[in-house]
């Protein structure tokens, strides 16, 4: 993409094309789009013709104000639309609709001081939100004002009162990440009944194979090969609430568009076809369901509280820990590169060497 905002070059025909917004004298906002030049110059000086014409002429009748909250939202989600999956897409639009539209909606968003923002950051740290969700929507918001400036629909100087704002308070901490040890995951599955096979056999799935929740949800019988050992993740089944309902919607790709075929042991591959699998799913439980019934056997097993995507982070730890490879681990966890698999292990494992140092400390 060029770097000069308001003018991009199509990469399928070569040329490049002018999609900005200029003021008028009056104070009104216009937006025009003009492509097919052949050079850059063209496209700039093109611009620039039209800065001059609109800041030296009134056309109330035409005129848009370019700081209407939700007409930069719907731009905004129009833009993204085309290529986002529709999961991605509902998430981000929930969020900007319900915690961007809803408190900007009086304010002329190109006049905001950095009281009103600093004020709408610690209207989103007061909601009865997950600390994750609320930094998920100041991220999608962001992400926002980044490709509305690029665009030129707002002033430059809002975007950078945000980032500003929003990269100096830290009010909102990350969830702490955790995970469980070998001995730990055996206690766990020890603690299932004989009537509890298929709920053991899915947390042997979760613990030996580093599925996300949303992977696990979508599992059929036609994933498992008994001959190679495997399990194939190509899809997920997604809880989203539409119209005030929750509702399952099942996608066929995998959160990072990174579809795999991982290895198991043998003992969970044979535990699985043993099930009774005349369900659609192997696993038809809400992800709720699943959380609970992990909070109910870490008590039972006296082990320490942990989420259902700190067993992917357990097993991630387990793999380096047995000598697996970065790319190998990189690969059975579906993740985009390597890196993140190995910043996972190195911030688990420093963790828990600090917890381990402190110990020391007590004991002196």
């Amino acid at each position: 993409m060029n770097k000069i905002k308001g003018i991009f070059k199509d990469e399928s025909s070569g040329k490049w094309f002018v999609s900005t917004t200029f003021t008028t004298n009056d104070g009104y906002y216009i937006k025009k789009t003009k492509r097919g030049f052949k050079r850059l110059m063209d496209a700039k000086k093109w611009k620039d013709d039209m800065y001059d014409y609109y800041k030296n002429n009134s056309i109330e009748s035409s005129g848009e104000l370019k700081s209407d909250t939700l007409k930069l939202v719907e731009s905004y989600l129009s833009n993204r639309k085309v290529n986002m999956k529709i999961s991605s897409y509902l998430i981000i639009k929930n969020y900007l609709n319900n915690h961007f539209v809803d408190y900007f909606n009086n304010y002329d968003i190109n006049k905001l001081k950095p009281y009103d923002i600093n004020e709408y950051y610690l209207w989103i740290a007061s909601k009865d939100l997950k600390p994750k969700t609320k930094n998920m929507i100041l991220s999608t918001v962001m992400v926002m004002l980044e490709w509305l400036d690029t665009m030129e629909y707002i002033n430059p100087n809002i975007y950078r009162k945000f980032k500003q704002i929003i990269k100096k308070i830290k009010v909102l901490e990350s969830p702490k990440s955790d995970f469980l040890t070998p001995k730990e995951i055996n206690k766990l599955l020890n603690s299932f009944n004989e009537f509890e096979i298929r709920e053991k056999v899915m947390f042997e799935v979760l613990c030996y194979g580093g599925l996300r929740k949303s992977e696990l949800r979508a599992l059929t019988i036609k994933d498992i090969d008994k001959r190679r050992n495997t399990i194939s993740i190509n899809k997920q089944l997604q809880s989203i609430n539409q119209d005030g309902k929750i509702i399952d919607l099942l996608v066929n790709y995998t959160k990072t568009n990174n579809n795999r075929i991982i290895k198991m042991p043998e003992f969970v591959i044979n535990d699985i076809i043993n099930l009774d699998n005349n369900n659609d799913y192997l696993f038809p439980y809400a992800g709720n369901k699943i959380n609970k019934i992990l909070n109910k056997h870490l008590e039972l097993s006296n082990i320490k509280k942990v989420k259902v995507h700190d067993l992917r982070h357990s097993y991630c730890t387990m793999l380096y820990d047995a000598g697996a490879s970065s790319k190998f681990v990189q690969k059975q966890l579906g993740h985009k590169s390597d890196r993140t698999s190995r910043d996972i292990y190195e911030h688990l494992t420093y963790n828990m060497e600090r917890k381990g140092n402190d110990i020391i400390k007590k004991l002196g």
